[in-house]
This record gives C-alpha cells, structure tokens and sequence, in this order.
C-alpha cells in the first residue's frame, strides 16, 4: 500500500521528535509497504504542507500520530483539537484514515467521534499496524489486529491494545534531522515503556501499560552505536523517553555501567523521580555514564498532598534524593504543580519554602492539574463537581483543590524560583557538559 503517516504535534514545547511513528513507518516499510512520514511541528502553514503532501503521494492509507490532546496549562489552555479535526478530515477527502498516537490512547473513542477518523489505533504499533494493513489489504470488514478501533454500522469495535514494549529504537531514516539539530535540542532515546505507579492525575499505566517494560541494556547502547555512527548525534544532548528511569534500580545502574563500558561519549536528561529506593550508587553511575541534568515531577513537598496523589514517595525522600543529587553533582530540576487534591495555602506555603532550601538548576512551577479520561483523578474531580461526569474531557479540563484562590495561588506560583548568581556555578556545569559532547 502507498501511506502517508502525519506527525500531527503543534506542542513545540521540548521539541519531541516523531519517535514512536517512525518505529511504526520502519515496520509497515519492513512489511512492504512505501511509506512517507511527514511532520508538521515546525511548518508556518500546516495546513498547506499537509495538502501538498496528500496531493504528492496519493495515499491509500493516511496515518496520524496525535500527541497531546492540549498544553495541559490551566492558566492559557490551548487545545489542540480542532487543528486534529481540521487535518484528519482534509485527508478523509483522500483516503481512508488511522489516528493514533499518546493522545489517542488517552481518549480514543472520543477523538475518533471528533475527528471522522476512519479508523483509531491505540497502544504500541510496530506489530499491530503491520497486522491491520494486511488485513487492510485483503478487504476486511473486521480485525484482529491489537488496539484497532473500527465501525460496523452505529457500534465502534475495539481489540485490546499491544502494550509489550519496545525490541528496538527510532528509525531516524524517517525523521528530518535538520530539523531537530539545533543548539541544546535533545533527541530522543528509546529506555523503556510503561508505569508501575498509579499517580492519581497521570493515565500512563492505562495508556502505556501498568509495568516497567525495559529495553536491554547492550540495545540501548547499540542505538547510542548507530546514532553516532549514522547520523552523528552524539555531539547533542539526548532525552532518555522513559517515565522513571530509575526504577526498576538494578536496571538502571545496567544501563550506566553499558554505556560506560562503551567508552561512547554521549550526553543525556531523564526523569528521575525520588523514590526511596533512589541511592548514591545510581547518581555516581548516571554522571559517569553522561547524564546532564535531570527533572523530577515532586508536585509538593506536603506528605498529604503526595499521598492523595498516590505519589510513589514523601517529602523524606525528596529531601534525601536532592541531598543525594547535591552531593554528586547530579544538576537536578524539580516541577512543582499546585492545586491537586488535598492542597491547602499552608501545604503551598510548605513547599515553596522547601523548595527555597533547595539547590536545583532551575525549577518550574504551575498550578492546576489537567484531569485525564482513564486518570484516577477524574473520579475526584467529577465528585467535587469540577468536571461533569458525562464529559469525554477532550476539552481541557483542570483539577483545582476546593478552597484555593486562583489569583493568590498564580501569584505564590510565581515566586518560585532560582536566583541567576545562585544557579550560575550550576549552569555553567551544564554548559560544560554539553560542550564536551562536541570536542
């Protein structure tokens, strides 16, 4: 079949490449199929850049990868929804179309209504689309392919998600790298899939699977191996795409010792949370083996604020993982969100002082928490009359604890903060990480 796949990501925001649709075009290219995968993050006209390419390749088959269903700011929320409708339904003049992708996993009946899509895939699809387009290609009106939902008559039918993780990386043959070689933009590196947290506000372990699902260690450093050799990205920064890279523990000191027993110079950011597991082994490991910098969702520094968001640690070991950070020199980001169940002024006050004690790089804070279709937080919110409970939560919607002021709470939000004299020493660390990379 000629396929046209879209990476339909209008959230610039970390610059993410089109990892996981170039693992899907690598299959359905290995499968026999042509294959044409364009993005449309960086294009001024998306609209016109998708109806030339839709008019060049004469798809039987257009594709989308849909990442976020908005900006998740409950401040300035944007959704991008309508830009996914607009799209999918330029292309639904031309062929039968799939939408897939984060967001489609998230709320996936929801955006096939909305956009007309012909078809939607949820969960990993290296195996499945392959599958589908087999299926595809002989006429059926029904399919086995995993994750695929499809209409018959006024019913939507559904097949349960592949979420077995990845075997292999990102096929940067599909992906415009110039593009995404600019100064202090990371690419991304494939670790692992999955969540064995059940955090209140986050859907992963519903939408990427409820285990940690790891590549090898040897895999992982063979990609490191490719990229250098092929496309020459060990001179940027990568972002590992892995919800905890330190969990499980033993796994992660793996990673490190391969990568140092590579002698591969590279450089890397991850999310580190601060569980109590978290150990100086590990962040000695992490700064030989290239780690840069990491950044860390804390959202509080209040033991009931954690706890009603069923974070996996309490305010003791957050303390002692950025004791740990300090002491080997791991440069460290936290985010900070306020306004989920359980806060109070005194818990903001709480941890905005904490976090004054603190000596991170940087650190970000926000307020509001956005409420996710399969998030354990919508039941809470729609209890607390902040989201209907008839709402498919397309539309973005936010959790904010009963009680808190907005004005107030974006004022104490704003405070938060690193003083530049304080972070210089720190930045200039990072800076020399990064330099080293290209010597």
């Amino acid at each position: 079949m000629n396929l046209l796949l879209v990476y339909a990501n209008p959230y610039t925001m970390l610059w993410p490449q089109p990892a996981g649709l170039s693992m899907v075009a690598r299959a359905a290219r290995e499968a026999g199929h042509r294959v044409r995968l364009v993005d449309l993050m960086f294009e001024a006209d998306p609209d016109a850049t998708l109806a030339r390419a839709l008019e060049e390749t004469r798809p039987e088959l257009v594709g989308f990868t849909l990442r976020n269903l908005d900006n998740a700011d409950m401040k300035a929320a944007r959704s991008f929804v309508p830009d996914y409708v607009r799209w999918v339904r330029m292309a639904s003049q031309v062929a039968p179309t799939l939408i897939g992708g984060p967001a489609v996993s998230s709320a996936p009946e929801p955006l096939l209504r909305a956009t007309g899509a012909t078809y939607a895939m949820t969960g990993q699809g290296e195996t499945s689309f392959p599958v589908f387009l087999r299926e595809l290609e002989a006429g059926a009106s029904t399919f086995s392919a995993a994750g695929l939902i499809w209409r018959e008559g006024e019913t939507l039918r559904r097949n349960p998600p592949d979420l077995s993780g990845h075997a292999r990386g990102i096929d940067w043959s599909f992906i415009d790298l110039a593009k995404y070689k600019r100064p202090y933009m990371a690419h991304g590196l494939v670790t692992k899939t999955g969540c064995a947290h059940r955090c209140a506000f986050c859907d992963a372990p519903w939408t990427a699977g409820t285990t940690f699902l790891t590549r090898e260690p040897e895999a992982i450093v063979e990609d490191l191996r490719r990229d250098a050799r092929d496309y020459q990205l060990n001179t940027s920064e990568y972002m590992l795409i892995d919800t905890c890279f330190n969990q499980p523990l033993g796994w992660a000191k793996q990673v490190c010792e391969a990568i140092i027993r590579s002698g591969l110079k590279v450089g890397w950011a991850a999310v580190v949370e601060p569980t109590p597991d978290l150990d100086r082994e590990l962040c000695r490991l992490m700064v030989r083996a290239g780690n840069t910098i990491v950044t860390t969702l804390v959202a509080s520094y209040d033991d009931d604020v954690l706890a009603q968001s069923a974070r996996p640690f309490t305010a003791a070991d957050v303390a002692h993982a950025f004791e740990l950070f300090e002491a080997e020199e791991v440069l460290y980001m936290p985010q900070l969100m306020f306004g989920g169940p359980g806060e109070t002024r005194a818990s903001v006050e709480t941890t905005l002082r904490y976090a004054r004690r603190c000596k991170p790089i940087m650190i970000q804070g926000g307020w509001g928490v956005r409420v996710y279709p399969q998030a354990p937080l919508r039941e809470r919110a729609v209890a607390d009359g902040q989201v209907p409970a008839e709402s498919d939560l397309l539309a973005p919607a936010f959790y904010l604890a009963p009680g808190l002021d907005r004005e107030w709470l974006d004022a104490r939000s704003r405070s938060v903060g690193v003083s530049k004299l304080a972070a210089a020493p720190r930045w200039a660390r990072y800076l020399w990480r990064l330099a080293r990379l290209r010597w």
